[in-house]
């Protein structure tokens, strides 16, 4: 009897979710991810990333007070505080909130958007799995997805973009229900999720605009659901449900601004970079920076030949399908392009930018599924084996990928990989080490000589905003901006700064920078800690 209960529980669906997770946790140990948790922000876009964890970082500092996000370089009211707003802080604060129970570790930030990219790649799988009821490319789709190098990394970030489109699958998820089921508590909960998605990235809601659109062609009249009845079929009621989060997102940039307004700081550049505002000379230069640099760290080089040839098949597809998926697939279709169409400046150098683009990704294998095409037997294994083929090569290229932006000190091969990005990512690595392995492990030196954290201190060279600002865990400025160096430190003593710390010797032969080599109190590695207050106190000399 025993035996009979435990092999009629292995026949229930719980197997296939449980062997679902287990392709993720296997996913997770491919990519190492057990290794890259203990990493501060590192790899392209270190700039973004030390925003993030800057604004963590204050808040477990001072007291969780949310509606006072704060940090470390010191560009608001007037060059004294670092009070700035821009995306919902809603996960930062989880994370400060988690440090504050667990102690201050950077892993349990990478855990926790781990943790929501695998629940939002679960969602998918349901998804998936509720439409078709193909259990084999219900679980090899949302793989397919991580085995690019752009979910693989930015879900275990600190930024928001794969949080943000993971809690849109979530949504999405609950929406195909509700349009079965037509349960207002299901719409309630894609609502929620959505609102979630979009407070942490606006940019993710592409599938939520189509369901909003949705509602408002039905609201005229058009019928998207398989019978005569309307998906919304109390339309006023629901329509009520998805304006809670086009409200709940307003209301926090609402705040935003205000807070901003009050400060008069922002770290954030949000405006459009539209494709129309540029030359056609300019348009090549961005087209080729991005097939040069940003697509081999976006998707696996073959996943760029293969992904448009599936989008342009779906398309020709279009007259099988139902009216509802040929909508879905269409608006989806023009939102992906005119959101890269908005943002196309970015293209050749910000690969985050591409995960909510992924949403055509998630649609088109419904799009197959809704087709209902009956190949042969022998042309569905060969799909299958394909399709298993393709997973391999994903994971293995987004593995060297990974390897590639995060263990420089280790002697990988990249065979996958192109070689010219390769080059450049090495040298990457080697300038940014050079300039920051001292501020790794200062901050003993810094309390020993009297640098405690309520001192304000300038970082130089540092382009960034808060990324050495960060490490030495010291509030300030950086060499963030095109004002001479010699400008920005007298502007920093001015507002409060006493120390200066020089992580690169070019500083020096900066002009009027030479003087303060005098001031030297400490040196650790390549990081030199100069007295700003001796400096005023002999009366500056140039």
């Amino acid at each position: 009897m025993t035996r009979f209960k435990i092999q009629s529980l292995w026949n229930t669906p719980l197997k296939k979710d449980v062997f679902f997770v287990l392709t993720l946790i296997a996913c997770f140990f491919i990519y190492r991810y057990e290794y890259l948790l203990r990493f501060e922000p590192s790899g392209p876009h270190t700039w973004r990333q030390a925003d993030c964890v800057s604004m963590i970082d204050n808040y477990y500092s001072h007291g969780l007070r949310f509606f006072w996000p704060e940090i470390h370089y010191q560009i608001s009211d007037g060059d004294q505080s670092g009070y700035t707003a821009g995306e919902f802080p809603g996960l930062y604060y989880v994370d400060a909130l988690l440090w504050t129970v667990f102690g201050k570790h950077i892993a349990i930030t990478r855990a926790l958007s781990i943790l929501i990219m695998f629940i939002g790649l679960f969602a998918l799988y349901k998804t998936y799995l509720f439409s078709s009821k193909n259990y084999f490319w219900s679980v090899i789709c949302p793989l397919l997805l991580l085995s690019t190098p752009a979910m693989a990394e930015y879900g275990a970030n600190f930024l928001t973009d794969v949080p943000g489109f993971s809690f849109a699958l979530m949504g999405w998820y609950f929406f195909v229900r509700f349009k079965a089921a037509g349960r207002d508590s299901l719409l309630i909960k894609a609502s929620v999720l959505f609102m979630f998605a979009g407070l942490l990235k606006v940019s993710s809601l592409i599938l939520f605009v189509v369901i909003v659109l949705i509602w408002m062609l039905e609201l005229v009249g058009l019928r998207f659901s398989d019978s005569t009845k309307p998906i919304f079929q109390r339309p006023v009621k629901q329509g009520f449900f998805l304006s809670l989060a086009v409200l709940g997102i307003l209301s926090w940039y609402y705040y935003a601004s205000y807070f901003n307004s009050v400060h008069v700081g922002k770290y954030t550049f949000n405006s459009p970079w539209p494709i129309w505002s540029l030359t056609k000379e300019h348009i090549i230069e961005v087209a080729q920076g991005f097939w040069g640099w940003t697509s081999v760290f976006t998707m696996p080089v073959l996943f760029w030949y293969v992904a448009p040839l599936l989008i342009l098949i779906g398309v020709i597809l279009i007259y099988r399908l139902s009216v509802f998926y040929r909508l879905v697939y269409i608006m989806t279709l023009i939102g992906v392009i005119g959101y890269f169409a908005l943002w196309f400046q970015a293209i050749d150098q910000h690969d985050y930018y591409f995960v909510n683009g992924f949403a055509i990704l998630v649609v088109l294998p419904m799009v197959f599924f809704d087709a209902r095409l009956k190949p042969p037997l022998w042309l569905t294994y060969t799909f299958k084996t394909l399709g298993l083929c393709a997973l391999l090569y994903g994971l293995i290229y987004t593995r060297q990928n990974l390897e590639l932006r995060h263990y420089p000190e280790e002697q990988f091969a990249y065979p996958l990989m192109p070689s010219q990005p390769v080059s450049l990512m090495k040298w990457y690595h080697w300038e940014r080490t050079t300039r920051i392995r001292g501020l790794r492990k200062i901050q003993p030196l810094l309390d020993s000589l009297g640098v405690d954290k309520s001192k304000k201190v300038v970082v130089m060279p540092d382009p960034t905003i808060n990324h050495a600002l960060y490490l030495v865990d010291r509030k300030g400025w950086t060499s963030f901006g095109d004002r001479p160096k010699r400008e920005i430190v007298e502007s920093g003593i001015q507002h409060g700064a006493e120390f200066l710390i020089v992580i690169h010797p070019d500083i020096y032969l900066e002009s009027g920078m030479a003087v303060f080599k005098n001031y030297q109190i400490g040196k650790l590695d390549n990081a030199d800690i100069i007295d700003l207050k001796k400096f005023v106190s002999e009366g500056s000399p140039s």
